[in-house]
């Protein structure tokens, strides 16, 4: 070895002891955690967990810890979308109500675009069931949900003059999804970006009951001291991803040389063009 390989090798141990001491209080039995991944030139080049996957039987985090990314997901639902645009499918441009026609038609069309970007105008979710009644740490099933979304009669603002981050919208692209290739978000997600990158820890949990190895579970701190949160939604699309930091790795490594659709590299060109709003501002 070089004294210039050795150069090497203490500066990248340097970097991970400064790495390490960022997490060190996390970094035992009895504290939640984190699972991190740092890339360079595509690579992930240190990973490492700090702290308890679950505090109910200590388990330590590690790079192969399944969590549930939350809205992150949105990204794939949104990749999702692209590719069926791309295999002409669907157009971004069409109105809603061409593949969803349960839902309202409103003054001015809601377009598929319009959901990706968060200018629909439509209503949270959320905030509607619970003025119905909708206790969201019980399972509730996708069904009722999209009924309720279908129902709505009005919009927050016109669609495409404004942007208003909803959830709403990213439930409406897994059922289009669904109708358009005939396959789930989550089965269509594994085929066509999961399987060809590798991430074989990575799916989209349309069965709340279903099992997860190497969970990670989520934690909230109480005055009487931590608490496990857990998500019983059958919903997916806004979320409802679980996956690793190891996979995470191999999904951005994708930006930069794309082998999905083709292998062209315009689909990540497409999936990361913001859109302009009608009043020309940029979200």
């Amino acid at each position: 070895m070089t004294t210039n390989d050795q150069g090497k090798l203490s500066d990248a141990a340097s970097r991970e002891r400064q790495v390490d001491a960022l997490f060190s209080q996390w970094d035992k039995a009895g504290s939640p955690g984190f699972a991190i991944g740092i890339i360079r030139n595509g690579k992930m080049v240190y990973g490492r967990g700090y702290g308890m996957a679950t505090l109910d039987y200590d388990i330590p985090l590690t790079t192969q810890s399944m969590f549930n990314i939350g809205s992150e997901a949105k990204q794939f639902t949104a990749m999702c979308i692209v590719i069926l645009s791309r295999r002409g499918l669907l157009s971004l441009d069409d109105p809603i109500q061409k593949y969803l026609p349960e839902t309202m038609e409103y003054e001015d069309a809601i377009t598929i675009r319009h959901l990706i970007h968060h200018t629909s105008g439509l209503r949270e979710y959320c905030p509607l069931g619970r003025f119905v009644g909708f206790n969201f740490e019980n399972h509730i099933p996708h069904k009722a949900i999209f009924d309720l979304i279908c129902a709505q009669k009005g919009l927050n603002h016109r669609p495409g003059t404004e942007f208003s981050y909803c959830n709403t919208g990213y439930i409406l692209l897994a059922e289009i999804v669904r109708r358009v290739s005939g396959m789930n978000l989550r089965d269509f997600s594994e085929k066509e970006i999961f399987s060809p990158l590798r991430m074989k820890n990575t799916f989209f949990r349309n069965d709340y009951g279903a099992l997860i190895r190497n969970r990670a579970f989520g934690h909230t701190r109480t005055d009487a001291g931590f608490r496990a949160l857990t998500s019983d939604f059958d919903m997916i699309g806004d979320g409802g991803l679980w996956t690793t930091v190891e996979d995470l790795c191999l999904w951005d490594a994708n930006f930069y040389d794309n082998i999905l659709d083709g292998g062209d590299q315009t689909l990540i060109d497409e999936v990361t063009t913001r859109e302009t709003l009608g009043s020309d501002e940029v979200q």
